[in-house]
């Protein structure tokens, strides 16, 4: 069971401009990050997923350290062990 303090949570309305399809909930749960290229790690055609272009500028502020560190690892930035979400680091 996941614990409620893990959910990563977006509204529809949070969404709607980065969606690739209409959105028919209020809210919907982040599961992971695909990198566009590779489309790593997912099946695309699963009709209950919703898939967004989402600028990580965006993105990433609203994700647990551990998530961050995926979408770091995926995109090839270098994310120092003792970051903390409060923090700006330019690349």
């Amino acid at each position: 069971m996941v614990e409620e303090k893990s959910l990563i949570i977006f509204s529809s309305d949070e969404l709607r401009q980065y969606a690739s399809t209409d959105l028919h909930e209020q809210q919907y749960q982040y599961i992971q990050c695909i990198k566009r290229d590779s489309k790593q790690g997912s099946d695309l055609a699963d009709v209950n997923d919703v898939h967004c272009s989402m600028p990580l500028n965006i993105l990433v502020p609203k994700l647990t350290l551990k998530f961050a560190k995926e979408v770091a690892n995926l995109h090839d930035m270098y994310m120092p062990s003792r970051f903390t979400k409060g923090c700006t680091y330019i690349a």
